[in-house]
Parts: structure tokens; C-alpha cells; sequence
């Protein structure tokens, strides 16, 4: 995932010791099993307008989101 690099080895965590153990995917990520994950709100102050509301919507359309996968990173779910 994002922060993950050739140089690291990523391990299968469980989220207590009764559970499974899972990797670091970004699959495990968008369908809840992966326990080590969080999300990234942006806010604005009012309603999104000008150059902020074309860069939100940049970063929630396709190409966008594309990029974000690219970068190894967790696409928003849609």
C-alpha cells in the first residue's frame, strides 16, 4: 500500500488473537478486513467552491481515483 516500499516487508496482522491474520492489501482494505486502515476526510469551510471544488472533484473522478491506486494508495469507495 502507500507507505509500503521494496525495502519493507509487509506481514498479515489480526486484529485480536481469536482472528485470522490478513495482508496489506488494498482489496483487505476497501472490504474490512484488514484492521490497520484509516480514512481521509477533507473538509471546507461552507460548501466546496472555485479552485477547491474543481480539485475535490478532480480527486473523486476516475482519473483521479486512478491515480490514487497508481500510487498503491485506497481509492474512495463508490
Amino acid at each position: 500500500m502507500g507507505y509500503i516500499s521494496r525495502k519493507q516487508t509487509p506481514v498479515a496482522v489480526a486484529k485480536d488473537a481469536g482472528s485470522e491474520y490478513v495482508e496489506p492489501v488494498v482489496a483487505n482494505v476497501i472490504n474490512g478486513k484488514y484492521p490497520i486502515s484509516r480514512p481521509l476526510y477533507v473538509y471546507t469551510n461552507g460548501a466546496p467552491e472555485g479552485l477547491v471544488k474543481k480539485f475535490i472533484d478532480f480527486m473523486l473522478s476516475e482519473e483521479g481515483q486512478g491515480i490514487v491506486l497508481a500510487t498503491d494508495f485506497v481509492p474512495v469507495k463508490r
